[in-house]
């Protein structure tokens, strides 16, 4: 059986860009490039339903650099724009950035919305971006309210988490969702990451028994 939410996190591109001797710029579109690669390789290669993309983290734009922060947000800026122009993408996925609006820059926030709007009418397959986002925070802001699952920004349960770079932590990430994902830990930095690396995950997946409790 497949995973019907896949959620991934895509860890390791400043350690990939120190090991190629690359600056943060090149790395990050390298980077953003691939997030693309795993979107199409899960979405309409494997027939995941729901994919999520850890983008940028609520820390991530409130405690890195200015010029790494920069160097992300452009990054997402070109790939958003490829994204629209990709008739596999544009065709057939429904894309919403999700996270603190009000701390994404300008600029980005203005090339999702377009983003969303391009693929707003898509069926079938939906991706997540999340940008500026918490799971604390999300959780926090929702549980004042009634029912409180209905007011998270993510709230299909995961069946799998991918994270990249070899780091087993959670970072921050979608909380309640997670409660019954199977964890993959990868040790390749994101920008490593290949299709065969992908499709070995799916068939370990298959093959685990899961009891939610039982």
């Amino acid at each position: 059986m497949k995973p019907s939410h896949v959620l991934v996190i895509p860890d390791g591109n400043r350690r990939y860009a120190i090991q190629n001797k690359l600056n943060l710029e090149q790395a990050y579109l390298i980077a953003a490039e691939r997030i693309g690669d795993v979107i199409k390789w899960l979405s309409l290669g494997h027939g995941i339903e729901r994919v999520t993309i850890y983008g940028m983290s609520y820390d991530n734009l409130s405690k890195r650099s200015d010029r790494e922060r920069k160097a992300i947000e452009n990054a997402m800026i070109f790939e958003f724009g490829k994204w629209m122009d990709d008739k596999d993408i544009s065709n057939n996925i429904n894309m919403t950035v999700k996270g603190d609006k009000s701390v994404i820059p300008e600029k980005l926030l203005l090339v999702a919305n377009d983003l969303e709007r391009a693929t707003a009418k898509n069926r079938g397959k939906h991706v997540d971006i999340l940008i500026g986002y918490s799971g604390m925070r999300d959780l926090l802001s929702a549980i004042e309210k009634k029912p409180f699952q209905e007011h998270l920004q993510v709230k299909h349960p995961v069946d799998m988490l991918i994270r990249t770079g070899g780091r087993r932590r959670l970072s921050d990430c979608p909380l309640l969702p997670i409660s019954y994902a199977e964890l993959f830990f990868v040790e390749k930095l994101f920008p490593q990451i290949e299709k065969e690396d992908i499709d070995k995950l799916m068939v370990e997946y298959s093959t685990i028994k899961r009891n939610f409790g039982k």
